[in-house]
């Protein structure tokens, strides 16, 4: 919440360099600060951009991580949220990280945003983990504001814990909840007054297990939030909640196709290998799909695998089924009392059918909020989305229509890693919730990506004009104008949101957006600057058709400010390549070599083997031609980070991206 200045104090400055960290990181010069400075506003006012070093990952939330400075352990003002707008993939609980930011208050809460160009958040100088502070014991009324704000304030951010409780409300219950809140008290008897009750939250990355009303428990941990004017706990998995006694039995979460002969099924507990592996408790209601067999990974584990009845048959239907599920056991042997039924929509389906299969009235797919999957070909990946926010497919046969996989939307279930593998031309299967925001049509949670196979033919995009762009018929298409001209870089002015406006014609204009930042986001047009072509996925939000360029392949050949585009059909006697770096082993320094087909926006990057970026070696406009120790162009890394630090010994990994191309290598750094 705001904070009282206390008084203003001259604090250090560090100096980040242009690139460092990720890429992008802002360059400039920052205070270096604690958390409690940010807190207690110490020489830190709102919209001051700060560092903060060295802290631990707390907990995850669906949009961003806490942190907590471990020099302050389990202090009060040491815990807040930085806000990264989407998925928190990249780190875990007890990761130690250096965070750039903006601090904001955000109705009430502070945080640190580091989206976009606000900020960045990298490893930290201590290594990849650090010790998660231990939660100090509050009583509810430090935590739930019973008393005053300022009571609960100083914990906000922080990792605490309540024990002896009783369940009091569960979401359907719970006033205006509707969230998938639930509530506890103390028990036996509250210690602060009638209204001692502590909301739980339901934002946290990881989905826990709402207890049944009544049930007892010795302690919640979690990170103390605050929003819609409450102070609420966040429990961050279901190892936060521990009974006083066995936890309840198992309830399914959700069920999709991953195939046409499989069906997964998500529970929200850790489960009994013997009854979760039973096919007997798995049936469809219709009796038209048969379940043939069930499989878990190991006990504990909350997703089950179900082998069916062939559903290719339903491919062309949008009727759903519902999964009844019986007699599942948790992982310490507590059974269902009752069965659970999910619902989901069988056969994989086409974009096709997604996109035209829809209600009349509001031009919304039949598939809005219900668990299916698509088959496609990938025209954009999820790598050349800035922040993984985004893939474009199109029919399994590399034509007809396409959809957005909102890929920033995953399932906590999910391996995410699978993002950094997909390439253009990779046929996935996509198993989602169907989502319509709008009119605009996408699967907005992801619950599961295969890839079926590698290296088909990208679709070719199709070629129109700006007003047939702007159908129905190509929303999430790939395609491609022809003779633009640019005519307004900054339409939403004064506000700069990375677009800009091309015209076709006289008056037909497109809007052109950064998603695909990485590609093509250093070239920056001017006014009546033209292209032969603008190539990209057709997209709409805010009111606006726009297309999405994914590099700088898809823009040009063009005139002015300098810009010569690429022209695809340019034969180049190179390949582009990624080769061997010499020495390896190394001790500290290496020469990482490649060689690029054409001109073109090169990313060269250093991974820990927890794929976590180390160091940035490239991102800029490269010409064709061979980069090697022969020739003197390799580029080198001396076995240090982003920040000049030194990086231990251990196995990484080096990675390239160009618009077309991506491939990964492994070195060894020898100490």
């Amino acid at each position: 919440m705001k904070k009282v200045i206390a008084g203003l104090i001259a604090l250090p400055m560090i100096l980040i360099a242009a690139g460092a960290a990720q890429a992008q990181c802002p360059g400039g010069t920052y205070n270096n600060v604690e958390i409690k400075d940010i807190q207690l506003g110490l020489g830190v006012v709102e919209g001051d951009t700060v560092l903060i070093d060295d802290v631990v990952v707390v907990g995850l939330r669906e949009d961003g991580y806490w942190v907590q400075d471990p020099a302050d352990t389990s202090a009060q003002f040491s815990g807040i949220l930085v806000y990264v707008n989407g998925a928190p993939t990249s780190f875990n609980v007890g990761d130690n990280v250096d965070v750039i930011g903006v601090y904001q208050e955000f109705f009430g809460k502070s945080e640190l945003r580091s989206d976009g160009t606000w900020g960045c958040i990298v490893s930290g100088t201590s290594g990849s983990s650090a010790t998660v502070p231990f939660p100090p014991v509050l009583p509810t009324c430090d935590i739930n504001d019973t008393l005053t704000s300022t009571t609960s304030e100083p914990w906000e951010g922080v990792l605490v814990q309540a024990e002896s409780l009783i369940v009091s409300k569960t979401p359907s219950t719970v006033p205006a909840s509707g969230f998938g809140q639930w509530q506890t008290r103390p028990y036996p008897a509250p210690t602060c007054g009638i209204d001692d009750e502590l909301i739980l939250d339901d934002e946290g990355y990881v989905a826990v297990a709402v207890p049944d009303s009544g049930d007892t428990l010795l302690r919640i941990i979690g990170v103390l939030d605050y929003h819609f004017d409450r102070y609420k706990l966040m429990p961050r998995d279901n190892n936060d909640v521990v009974f006083l006694g066995l936890p309840p039995a198992p309830n399914t979460r959700f069920a999709y196709p991953i195939s046409d002969t499989e069906l997964q099924v998500v529970f929200d507990r850790g489960l009994e290998v013997a009854s979760a592996t039973n096919a007997a408790n798995y049936f469809i209601s219709t009796f038209d799909i048969a379940i043939n067999g069930a499989s878990i990974d190991s006990a504990g584990s909350k997703v089950v695998t179900l082998t069916t009845s062939d559903m290719s048959v339903f491919r062309d239907t949008m009727t759903a089924r519902e999964l009844t599920v019986q007699n599942v056991a948790n992982d310490q042997g507590v059974a269902m009392t009752a069965p659970n039924t999910e619902i989901f929509v069988p056969g994989v389906k086409d974009c096709e059918l997604v996109q035209t299969n829809v209600y009349p009235a509001t031009d919304s797919t039949l598939l809005t909020d219900l668990n299916f999957a698509v088959a496609g070909i990938v025209t954009a990946t999820p790598t050349e989305a800035f922040g993984k926010r985004h893939m474009f497919i199109q029919d399994r046969t590399g034509f007809g229509h396409g959809l957005d996989i909102e890929t920033e939307n995953l399932s906590s279930e999910m391996d995410p890693t699978i993002l950094d593998a997909i390439q253009r031309g990779d046929s996935v299967i996509v198993a989602g919730v169907g989502n319509d925001f709008f009119n605009y049509t996408s699967i907005d949670l992801v619950d599961h990506i295969t890839i079926v196979s590698t290296a088909n033919t990208v679709p070719a995009p199709a070629v129109v004009s700006v007003v047939t762009a702007r159908g129905e018929d190509y929303e999430g298409k790939l395609i491609r104008i022809e003779g633009v001209n640019v005519t307004n870089i900054l339409p939403d002015a004064p506000s700069d949101f990375g677009e800009w406006v091309f015209t076709q014609g006289l008056s037909d204009t497109m809007r052109v957006d950064d998603v695909f930042a990485p590609g093509y986001d250093p070239y920056v047009p001017t006014l009546a600057d033209s292209f032969a072509f603008v190539t990209g996925v057709m997209y709409h939000a805010f009111s606006n058709h726009k297309m999405l360029p994914r590099a700088f392949s898809d823009l040009g050949p063009g005139s002015g400010s300098g810009f010569v585009g690429v022209d695809d059909a340019t034969p180049s006697p190179f390949k582009t390549a990624l080769l061997g770096n010499n020495p390896n082993p190394f001790n500290p320094m290496t020469r990482v070599q490649f060689s690029l087909s054409r001109k073109g926006l090169v990313e060269l990057t250093v991974y820990d083997i927890r794929g976590r970026a180390v160091r940035s070696l490239a991102k800029e406009v490269m010409e064709a031609g061979e980069y090697t120790v022969a020739n003197g162009r390799a580029l080198t890394w001396d076995g240090r980070d982003n920040n000049g630090r030194e990086v231990s010994s251990g196995i990484y990994f080096y990675n390239i991206q160009t618009e077309d191309f991506t491939d990964s290598r492994k070195m060894v750094l020898v100490k």
